[in-house]
């Protein structure tokens, strides 16, 4: 707080620079959301192998009650974190029958003064989804473990549909404009 005014008095960037600067260094952050993903990836799938492996191991020395659940669903997210660009691109047509590229469009009817403030909200929100998406297969996972409280699978959900709807914020506003009929 008693560093504002002296920002200001040396002359700092107003908020217009300061969202261009972020919407600039953004494209960086989401690629090390992507290799974040990747790493989570390789690591859900050799856990679900060695864990099935132990099953076998044990299945062969005596009857044990195992639940397969967990270790096929880890299996499952860990391959759809490995492709994680390409099933962003599946999720955001499926939703907006257009691709991920379109998304990058945005509307050209700003005005001058805030284009560069939306522009950086926007990035931000999207990064945001991003991160949503990747917690939101993280904890699918950590639901298919047993003694999980309940309601963990639709929190999961919930942070998948909520992270592909603000990869595409532009899109999402635009869909709730229509809906309610506002221009």
């Amino acid at each position: 707080m008693f560093f504002i005014p002296l920002m200001v008095y040396a002359g700092a960037p107003d908020i217009g620079q300061m969202m261009q600067n972020l919407k600039r260094d953004l494209p960086h952050l989401v690629k090390f959301i992507a290799a974040v993903s990747y790493t989570g990836g390789v690591w859900f799938i050799f856990s679900a192998l060695h864990e099935l492996r132990i099953y076998g191991q044990a299945r062969t020395m005596m009857p044990t009650n195992v639940n397969l659940s967990g270790p096929v669903i880890r299996l499952m997210i860990g391959v759809l974190m490995m492709f994680f660009p390409s099933f962003i691109d599946v999720s955001i047509y499926t939703i907006w029958n257009y691709g991920s590229q379109d998304v990058l469009l945005y509307p050209s009817d700003i005005k001058a003064g805030w284009q560069d403030i939306i522009q950086g909200v926007v990035a931000l929100t999207r990064v945001i989804g991003y991160i949503a998406f990747v917690r939101g297969l993280i904890l699918i996972t950590r639901s298919s473990r047993q003694g999980v409280p309940p309601g963990m699978l639709g929190k999961a959900i919930t942070h998948i549909v909520g992270g592909i709807l603000a990869i595409n914020i532009v899109g999402t506003i635009d869909a709730v404009k229509g809906t309610f009929g506002w221009t």
